[in-house]
């Protein structure tokens, strides 16, 4: 054989061994490529799942203290340490007051002066630099803030999406106990009746008992509840509904379903009670514009 032939079987060889590496390479990166394409796709249906859950736990909480521990426990999920806070409780802390103010999140450092000298002392240790305060909603009002930091930065889009399923959950606190009744005051000196009969009408004027008042309370935070659910289930159906003043025709077995609930946990118990999920369908899913709602919406409640 000529070497001019043993070069073009070589040549042929090394063009046959170069297709089949290649073959075999463009198999196994098809191969890693669909495992890689399931397991986003695991991690994607985990992630919402998660989500989910914790949106539904936000909207059963029957306490502040319980409904702040359960976002807490979500926002965990994305940093080291995570905190919430009341409005009230830091309207006068300088990073949280710009928070609030600003209604957006807010990148600040983790000092005592920012976060005062309190809360830096109850947070521990700093784990970073920087911390990061989310603002949490209801009706359209900062009524919380989420503090997070983590030795590295942590996800933004995850925590602001977890402060956005804390909107508008937040119960309503529960009027207190009543405590024990009061002593009897002294008899008055008896006073003429002419004198009498004016006070004596008013004297007789029901009043709102303790369970009425309990009652409403549920009422209330079942309308919240109800609303948050539609705006975070259903937001195209929400956005068409508001661009359009459809928001019933586009809701209608949702917001049907929770007339339906409403009247027979509330209004059947207490037929004098408000519509309190009509208010709050007005207020939080049509931003105070009932038009939105659309002429087919049937009203409050009767």
């Amino acid at each position: 054989m000529s070497l001019a032939e043993s070069f073009a079987d070589f040549e042929v060889a090394t063009r046959q061994a170069f297709a089949q590496t290649e073959h075999t390479l463009t198999n196994r990166l098809a191969e890693l490529s669909e495992r890689l394409a399931k397991e986003l796709e695991r991690r994607d249906r985990a992630q919402s799942e998660r989500l989910n859950q914790l949106a539904r736990r936000l909207r059963m909480a029957e306490s502040g203290e319980e409904w702040k521990t359960i976002l807490e426990e979500g926002a965990a999920t994305y940093a080291g340490r995570v905190a919430v806070f009341t409005a009230e409780e830091v309207a006068e802390v300088p990073a949280f007051a710009t928070a609030i103010e600003s209604r957006d999140t807010v990148v600040t450092m983790r000092t005592a002066g920012e976060l005062g000298e309190e809360i830096a002392e109850r947070l521990g240790e700093p784990l970073s630099p920087r911390c990061y305060l989310f603002p949490v909603f209801s009706g359209g009002t900062v009524c919380a803030v989420l503090y997070a930091e983590d030795r590295q930065k942590p996800p933004r889009e995850a925590l602001e999406l977890v402060a956005m399923l804390g909107a508008n959950t937040m119960p309503i606190p529960l009027v207190a106990t009543p405590g024990p009744e009061p002593e009897p005051e002294p008899e008055a000196t008896p006073v003429p009746l002419l004198i009498q009969i004016a006070p004596l009408a008013a004297a007789t004027k029901p009043e709102t008992s303790f369970e009425e008042q309990v009652l409403e309370t549920k009422a209330q935070n079942f309308a919240r509840r109800e609303v948050a659910r539609l705006i975070l289930f259903s937001q195209p159906a929400v956005d068409s509904g508001r661009r359009n003043a459809s928001l019933y025709v586009q809701l209608k077995d949702p917001i049907d379903s929770g007339r339906e609930r409403y009247r027979q946990e509330f209004l059947q118990v207490s037929p004098s009670m408000t519509d309190y999920l009509h208010e709050e369908l007005v207020r939080t899913l049509a931003n105070d514009d009932p038009s939105k709602l659309g002429s087919e919406y049937p009203g409050a409640l009767r």
